[in-house]
């Protein structure tokens, strides 16, 4: 599959975000830092639907400094803490349609030689609280 085609039904985390919102208006994101290098800084975000939320989502993601392209170069910390959220709320199940990866991963990607987007996995329902 070319990169193109895999990113035609790509739902951006903004819009994820606002679906969100809308469906959990007290839902609130936190983001932290877990390792910050001079060659990589790593993010984790954790997704609360409401203020006494027990079980958060949480994502991580992590990019290498300096970023491999024109996406990523200058703007690490921002893409992985991107990213990183995007994951937080695609495990809520929202907009996943081929992989829970942020556009910015996906595009950092294409630089690798040969790349071929992960095969399509659905996701699974799992309870919200203990």
């Amino acid at each position: 599959m070319a990169y193109q085609e895999w990113l035609e039904d790509y739902i951006p985390i903004n819009e994820r975000i606002i679906k969100m919102y809308s469906d959990y208006p007290d839902a609130r994101i936190v983001t932290d830092v877990i390792e910050l290098t001079d060659t990589r800084v790593t993010f984790r975000a954790k997704v609360y639907r409401t203020p006494d939320d027990p079980v958060p989502t949480t994502g991580h993601s992590y990019m290498n400094i300096p970023g491999t392209t024109s996406y990523t170069k200058g703007s690490e910390c921002e893409n992985a803490e991107t990213s990183a959220v995007g994951r937080a709320i695609a495990l809520m199940g929202y907009e996943i349609k081929k992989s829970i990866a942020s556009r910015e991963e996906i595009q950092s990607k294409q630089v690798e030689e040969g790349y071929e987007p992960a095969a399509k996995v659905s996701p699974k329902s799992y309870p919200t609280t203990l």
